[in-house]
């Protein structure tokens, strides 16, 4: 008799896991069909089925689990029958222990496996935590992580932005000062006054193509105003009656008191 009976659990368990695996489904999928809690499942397939419940909870699990992989609902519940009673005395005997069970229909055994799963919870040490209450705490640490992740990276962005952008600024600022030098530079050299202090005989010649920009009289009091690039040689009759002014409003009177020229940078 024990031998028989441990080839019927055997035999019960895999029933159970071969036919959900020919369907394709995962014991989450069957468990979120059938509404009955995932390690009940589990036991069913490993041959447990001393479950901390009344037997008629037990009983309804079954016949509605072995009805969702369409195995022969009677056929199972008198192998599971002769596990857990024995070797049954008829077909007859089957049908009237479990004709009942055909009245309980999928809403009432719901409402079992909600009653029962209250029950596990507040008082078996066989129940485990659920499923969703494990996810929880986990979702709320990866979007902690994810926030940090994306926070971090856009601070990164920003700083590398800033830096960009500032040293483009700088770029630009000693851009606009060299330009700026270079103007003053190039309107400093472009430009001299000849201010006659008496009269005198004036010729000013640019040094770096020899070319003429001036020759004649300024007389007492005329400020002439002569465009040149880079250094210019002027010769002079009388250095005394002669002043040369720059841009800058710096001036330079000749060394020489007569006859002369000199050279202005």
């Amino acid at each position: 008799m024990i031998s028989h009976i441990a080839i019927m659990n055997i035999n019960l368990g895999e029933q159970f896991a071969e036919a959900r695996k020919k369907r394709g489904v995962s014991l989450r999928e069957a468990a979120d069909t059938t509404k009955i809690r995932k390690d009940y499942l589990e036991a069913f397939e490993g041959n447990r089925f001393e479950l901390p419940l009344p037997e008629i909870y037990v009983r309804g699990f079954i016949r509605l689990y072995a009805k969702y992989l369409g195995l022969d609902v009677n056929q199972v519940m008198v192998d599971y029958k002769t596990l857990v009673f024995g070797k049954p005395n008829g077909r007859r005997d089957t049908k009237e222990v479990f004709g009942r069970m055909d009245l309980i229909d999928k809403e009432k055994l719901l409402a079992l496996n909600k009653e029962a799963e209250v029950t596990e919870k507040t008082a078996t040490p066989y129940s485990k935590p659920s499923s969703s209450h494990m996810e929880i705490p986990s979702d709320k640490a990866l979007l902690w992580k994810i926030g940090i992740v994306v926070g971090s990276c856009i601070t990164l962005i920003a700083l590398v932005l800033f830096l960009i952008n500032t040293i483009i600024h700088s770029k630009d600022s000693d851009s606009n000062r060299n330009q700026t030098a270079s103007a003053i530079q190039s309107q400093e050299n472009s430009v001299i006054y000849l201010i006659g202090l008496g009269d005198v005989q004036v010729c000013m010649r640019q040094e770096k193509d020899k070319v003429r920009l001036f020759a004649g009289i300024i007389h007492k009091g005329e400020k002439k105003e002569l465009n040149r690039q880079g250094p210019v040689q002027i010769s002079f009759s009388e250095g005394a009656n002669l002043l040369i002014e720059k841009l800058d409003g710096s001036q330079i009177r000749p060394k020489n008191q007569g006859h002369g020229w000199i050279k202005v940078p």
